[in-house]
């Protein structure tokens, strides 16, 4: 703990406050050290009575700030001598509460074809449909603004039976084929029934748990 006043901010004594910070911090790099600033006027002391306590914490704050060579060190507002000792068993607490709390698990963060697997009314998808999903979207995100942009007629193509193969006969493959293309290449591979589970699941919305 390093014990500082209104006056260590002062413009003649300011740098020499920093050089001490700078010190004490080199001892342990920052770690379990605090810096204790006293909010109070000592009435004998003329030199003192000009001071504002509030404005020299606030300044020693803002001169901490571009020292990039200084780490960290919480600076702890105490008005009076007297309230010191709670105010370090307060803080020696806080720090050992904070030592104690287990961490948190590692969430596993889902992998793209985990996610794309539970995009049907009945998931999981086998790695089967999942494959040729990727075929015609390159990922789960092109797969949900085909099956949501405005216009998308998901119905219409539960109920068609008109396949891909006529516009890949006119050399629809050299073109850039367009989302309901390329959902109506989807049901031709996978499906009639795998579709409408694909296409119903974006039809509504789910809660996820």
């Amino acid at each position: 703990m390093i014990l500082l006043s209104p006056t260590s901010t002062t413009a003649a004594n300011l740098p020499h406050t920093l050089d001490r910070i700078h010190h004490f911090a080199g001892l342990t790099g920052g770690q379990g050290l605090i810096i204790v600033f006293l909010l109070f006027q000592s009435s004998g002391n003329t030199t003192n009575a000009s001071i504002d306590p509030t404005l020299a914490f606030t300044q020693l704050q803002a001169s901490l700030l571009p020292r990039t060579d200084i780490p960290y060190i919480p600076i702890l507002p105490i008005s009076t001598l007297v309230d010191l000792p709670d105010l370090l068993l307060k803080h020696a607490s806080a720090l050992s509460h904070r030592h104690q709390q287990p961490l948190a698990p590692f969430k596993n963060i889902p992998k793209p074809l985990e996610l794309l697997e539970l995009a049907t009314t009945e998931p999981p998808l086998d790695r089967e449909t999942v494959y040729s999903v990727t075929d015609c979207f390159a990922n789960l995100r092109e797969l949900a603004m085909a099956c949501t942009e405005p216009g998308a007629d998901l119905r219409g193509l539960q109920q068609s039976s008109d396949g891909f193969e006529e516009l890949r006969s006119e050399g629809g493959h050299g073109k850039v084929a367009t989302a309901t293309e390329r959902l109506r290449e989807l049901r031709d591979l996978i499906g009639g029934q795998k579709f409408n589970e694909i296409s119903d699941f974006w039809a509504e919305e789910w809660v996820v748990e």
